[in-house]
């Protein structure tokens, strides 16, 4: 019997090397491609890039969307700025961040989408304010008291909406508030628009 040749073992070496960076890069290319789909099609990151949610959620808070199952009177919903509610998004430049977006490992920090919570659907008639100031759907009043936004230094709770409006909520649409009412740019300020908020 012979030793094995030292150019032999090498050889063999690199084969192992080679199969082992074969294998970590199947793995990480169907990582990739699997957190790719879940983005598109089952969920995806966001950042809260404003106070309009407070105190429910936080400037800089991250929150996953689902994708999969639809929403109702009450949900808080992430949708892209289709009207133009916002200024003009900043374009993200980095390759890299932009790509990592993509595949779903990094949240969409881009101001191009909104987060408000759902008041009335497609037929609803949204009021406000009631006698008692508070918001109506369908003639009957919002217990909005565990959502809206209270002041942490006074303790004092914004009012359901400082401007009046009635509407009934068209078709394929939804209406939309912020709970922090008071910095929120929603439905209320968006009626004369062609889908009536």
């Amino acid at each position: 019997m012979s030793a094995p040749s030292e150019n032999g073992g090498r050889h063999e070496g690199w084969l192992a090397a080679a199969s082992w960076l074969r294998e970590i890069a199947i793995v990480v290319v169907g990582a990739l491609i699997a957190s790719t789909l879940l983005r598109l099609f089952v969920a995806q990151m966001f950042v809260i890039p404003s106070g309009s949610m407070e105190n429910t959620l936080l400037i800089r808070d991250r929150v996953a969307v689902q994708k999969i199952v639809g929403f109702q009177r009450g949900d808080i919903v992430v949708f892209r700025d289709t009207e133009n509610w916002l200024a003009p998004a900043k374009v993200e430049d980095d390759p890299l961040k932009k790509a990592l977006i993509f595949v779903g490992l990094a949240p969409d920090e881009s101001s191009n989408h909104l987060i408000k919570r759902v008041i009335g659907v497609a037929g609803d008639h949204v009021t406000c304010c009631d006698a008692r100031g508070r918001v109506t759907v369908n003639g009957t009043a919002l217990n909005e008291g565990d959502y809206l936004y209270t002041d942490p230094t006074t303790g004092r709770r914004v009012e359901p909406s400082s401007v009046s409006f009635d509407v009934v909520v068209p078709a394929g649409t939804v209406f939309v508030m912020g709970d922090h009412r008071n910095d929120s740019a929603d439905s209320r300020c968006h009626l004369s628009d062609d889908t009536g908020g």
